[in-house]
């Protein structure tokens, strides 16, 4: 959906099948004539029980979206693009609970595993309209206006008294102007205004309806090109918000460019994240006397380029956060809600590497790491999300009309220092293998093998108090394949 259209009318059509009952359909379409150009993309895909490399898991889904992109230009000087997109998707899946066998109260629950299979759906739909206007070579400015509405729900089932359901929708305007006031000075400031509302929600024990959230902003930045090699990026942005009040955030970053093989860069971040709809009114686990998150990042990289055929990448970042929000699973379950529970400190770092040892072989290496700590550490959700080390791998090979990819990714301590209950397999791999042939001029064939040696792991935090310990459906799916085709015309 981000592709530009040129001049002309293009198509693109692609058929997948494979693995678990896979189906997919996509098709896009890309066009231009004179002042007018437009993207219209749909896509299905219908997938059904899968095995996690050690048993079948019931699951099925039925996915479905589309989205149209269409820019009136009126000359070089201004554009008005609408865009629209939907989605919509089936899903049934194996859900757990617990049930209490205990009728004596006053005595330790006796928790049992209630599995059951539920039907869930959700829909959603995003609609934006911009208006650019370029004043001048130096002076330019945007206005744009948003909504988005999302529904998800369980339906009804034997197991469930009546549907859960969640019914957000957000509406907004923002305005962006940019003037080049100087030969080495670049102004862009801004304002934006977002309102976020709960029209439904409900769940096994309550209801709740009409949660407003206002969101406003301010922002100015300011880019200086101190020299030819020398590029400093500065900006302050001003956030309100009706539930967790306001703060100015400052933001600066460097750009060295010794030469055109080497980048040096630093930046200094401040962020304000308000907790989010679901935390603030949920009736069960909501708190409207959340606290903001707020925190620092501080990064720094070099870029090294030193021939056309390789180049190497290195990231260092440190983020403190305070008032992280969860659910404060420490407390009994009866008690639990959304908590500004921990000060969460995080440090890592990435190195990547690309190579192309010739004019049918390249490869790419990349590790990160990151290290989480928080004060409490069975409460943290990003801490268990994050792994401590990732290890990718690419090979490819390239000859006449054949395209061969190999991908390796490792895992190490999946759960952060955080133990190993949480996931299927706190350290693993897990390799792919694609082969493209290009039939024809505008036609390819692809076959892809996904999870080639049957790994069993999970990529969901699955820490569930303990008594339930690791259950299937939250495992990947195992070996499995996709065969397609694709035409453009």
């Amino acid at each position: 959906t981000t592709k530009k259209a040129v001049e002309g009318v293009k198509t693109s059509i692609n058929l997948e099948t494979g693995s678990y009952g896979r189906e997919q359909e996509n098709i896009l379409h890309l066009g231009k004539s004179g002042e007018w150009s437009w993207s219209v993309y749909a896509r299905k895909s219908i997938m059904g029980d899968y095995s996690s490399a050690r048993e079948s898991i019931p699951s099925y889904e039925n996915v479905e979206n589309a989205g149209i992109k269409l820019t009136k230009a009126w000359g070089e000087t201004a554009d008005l693009t609408l865009s629209y997109r939907v989605f919509s998707g089936r899903y049934k899946s194996k859900i757990f609970n617990y049930k209490n066998t205990e009728p004596d109260e006053t005595k330790p629950p006796k928790l049992v595993k209630n599995i059951f299979m539920t039907d869930a759906r959700k829909t959603e739909d995003n609609l934006t309209l911009e208006y650019e206007r370029k004043f001048s070579d130096t002076e330019n400015n945007i206005v744009g206006i948003y909504r988005r509405s999302s529904n998800a729900a369980y339906d009804r089932s034997l197991n469930v008294e009546r549907p859960w359901l969640l019914d957000l929708r957000t509406e907004g305007f923002f305005d962006r102007y940019s003037k080049q006031w100087h030969p080495k000075h670049t102004l862009t400031g801004g304002v934006e205004y977002y309102k976020d509302q709960v029209l439904d929600y409900q769940d096994l024990a309550a209801k709740y309806s009409d949660g407003t959230v206002i969101s406003k902003a301010v922002y100015l930045q300011d880019v200086w090109q101190l020299a030819d090699s020398v590029k400093a990026v500065g900006s302050l942005r001003q956030d309100w918000n009706s539930y967790a009040g306001s703060k100015l955030s400052p933001a600066l970053s460097l750009e060295y460019q010794p030469s055109e093989k080497v980048l040096y860069t630093l930046a200094y971040t401040e962020y304000f994240a308000p907790p989010k709809q679901l935390q603030i009114f949920s009736p069960d686990y909501g708190d409207e006397a959340l606290k903001p998150e707020e925190g620092r990042v501080y990064e720094a990289g070099l870029t090294y380029v030193p021939d056309e055929s390789s180049s190497l990448k290195i990231n260092v970042f440190h983020r403190d956060a305070a008032d992280v929000s969860a659910v404060d699973i420490s407390l009994p379950k009866y008690l639990r809600r959304y908590a500004n529970i921990a000060h969460e400190k995080a440090t890592g770092f990435t190195v990547s590497a690309s190579k192309r040892f010739s004019e049918k072989w390249r490869s790419l290496v990349a590790y990160t790491q990151t290290k989480v700590d928080t004060e409490r550490k069975n409460s943290s959700p990003v801490s268990t999300m994050i792994p401590h080390g990732e290890l990718l791998l690419d090979l490819m090979y390239e000859y006449d009309k054949y395209s061969v990819l190999l991908q390796g990714r490792g895992v190490f301590d999946q759960a952060n220092g955080r133990g190993e209950n949480r996931f299927a397999n706190n350290n693993y791999w897990v390799w792919n293998a694609s082969l493209n042939y290009k039939l024809q001029k505008n036609t390819r064939l692809y076959v892809k093998v996904n999870n080639i040696f049957n790994q069993f792991y999970s990529n969901w935090d699955n820490e569930s108090g303990g008594f339930l310990g690791f259950d299937e459906w939250y495992a990947e799916p195992g070996r499995n394949y996709q065969i397609g085709i694709n035409y453009s015309f």
